[in-house]
Order: C-alpha cells, then structure tokens, then sequence
C-alpha cells in the first residue's frame, strides 16, 4: 500500500507517464526510499533506554510514526 504522503506525487507520476499531466514525461522517476516504521520505532526505544529521549519525545515521534501505516 502506497503512503498517503505519496498519494500525489504518485498521482502526478501516472498523469505524466500518460500524457495527461503538464510537459513530457521524465525519463525516470527518483521516488524517496520506503521508510521503515517498524526500525526507527526499534531505533527510537534504544535511544529512550539509553536517557537520550524522554518517554515524552519518545510518544510523540512514536505517534508520527504510526500515523504512517
């Protein structure tokens, strides 16, 4: 499933690739690398158990993570 963040920009993508959307269609496409939520929460837990975040700032980010799945 594509990220909702990226709904447009592949939105865009498929009008260019098809003639439909402004100017010729590039050659390639570079689309940012898929984000590993499930990492960067494990990433995110070692820095709160090594005092480097608060269970706060830990929360927080966590939310945003999971906001993206």
């Amino acid at each position: 499933m594509l990220p909702v963040e990226r709904t447009d920009e592949f939105a865009h993508y498929i009008r260019r690739r098809s003639g439909t959307g402004d100017g010729p269609a590039p050659a390639d496409v570079i689309l940012p690398p898929q984000v590993d939520v499930m990492a960067l929460l494990k990433q995110l837990g070692d820095l709160r158990d090594a005092g480097v975040l608060t269970d706060d700032e830990f929360n927080t980010k966590k939310r945003e993570l999971l906001a993206r799945i």
